[in-house]
């Protein structure tokens, strides 16, 4: 039914290659997109503001 693996099993070299390859990728990924991500926050930052400005602004200077 059950058998446990012996203590002293080690992965092959293959998956361990995989598993870092695997933990890496995403950080690269990360770093190179991390220059865009940041123009993209930025412009995300003045649609908001904008959109403040023109929606939010006028209604709180009406009520006065």
């Amino acid at each position: 039914m059950f058998s446990p693996q012996p203590s002293g099993s080690t992965l092959k070299p293959e998956y361990l290659a995989w598993m870092i390859s695997l933990t890496i990728l995403p950080l690269l990924i990360a770093l190179l997109g991390q220059k865009q991500l940041f123009s993209c926050f930025l412009v995300i930052g003045d649609w908001c503001e904008s959109l403040f400005q023109g929606i939010a602004l006028p209604i709180l200077d009406s009520s006065e």
